[in-house]
């Protein structure tokens, strides 16, 4: 009986192997890119210039990034802060104008991370960099980065004519 039972065993195993089938199936899927800007303030007012300790004005950027390698370029339309009419940059009459540096991401403790106190360039190409190699944090509503524009103390005031001035800071991210 042992026999009988041994042999049908190894017969269906002979037969249930020769049946088998293997398929493969391959799962695949897409994350896309996520490099942007997810809010930033459109307006950083400096306000009456403090002429005698200097004047400062800060905000924030949220930026996402699900990318392990991007940059952010700042350049501006001009390297000073220059008269504003309202509506355009005054020409004529010799304007004066007033010096301006940029911050941006000043806490970080990674050197590539963080712009400290820089004149801008008026041109992308020559924008100032910071670069980063890792991905934002605070998933969708972007990781907050500190922006800061400062004007220097000018204690006799002559140089600077009584106007209203402006700069327009373009800010770009890109992936690298």
């Amino acid at each position: 009986m042992k026999k009988v039972v041994l042999t049908l065993f190894a017969i269906a195993f002979v037969i249930g192997a020769a049946g088998a089938q293997t398929q493969n199936i391959a799962v695949s899927a897409n994350v896309s890119t996520q490099l942007y800007f997810v809010s930033a303030p459109s307006t950083l007012e400096l306000g009456t210039l403090n002429l005698s300790t200097g004047t400062y004005t800060a905000g924030t950027v949220y930026i996402r990034s699900n990318l392990k390698s991007w940059k952010l370029k700042v350049s501006a339309d001009n390297s000073e802060l220059r008269q504003w009419d309202g509506s355009a940059y005054v020409t004529s009459g010799d304007p004066s104008t007033v010096p301006y540096t940029f911050s941006f991401n000043t806490a970080s403790s990674v050197p590539a991370e963080k712009i400290v106190n820089q004149t801008l360039a008026t041109t992308p190409s020559a924008a100032t960099t910071a670069s980063f190699s890792r991905k934002a944090t605070g998933g969708s509503a972007g990781e907050a980065f500190s922006v800061r524009v400062d004007v220097p103390a000018e204690p006799s005031g002559s140089s600077w004519e009584a106007a209203n001035y402006q700069v327009i800071l373009y800010l770009t991210l890109s992936a690298t």
